[in-house]
């Protein structure tokens, strides 16, 4: 059993949640640092078609 610390340590080694390697969630996300706000637009929309299929 990890500490706390070393579980923040951990989600921030492999640019998780912490809840994700708890097993509390499945959500993935998406670093958009250094993107444009058009450009993060777009890649909203196009996650957003992918959903609706």
């Amino acid at each position: 059993m990890p500490s706390i610390e070393m579980l923040i340590k951990i989600a921030k080694l492999f640019n998780v949640s912490t809840d994700f390697i708890l097993g509390l969630s499945s959500a993935h996300t998406l670093k958009t640092d250094g993107l444009s706000e058009s450009q993060i637009s777009h890649l909203q929309l196009i996650i957003s078609d992918l959903h609706n299929k």
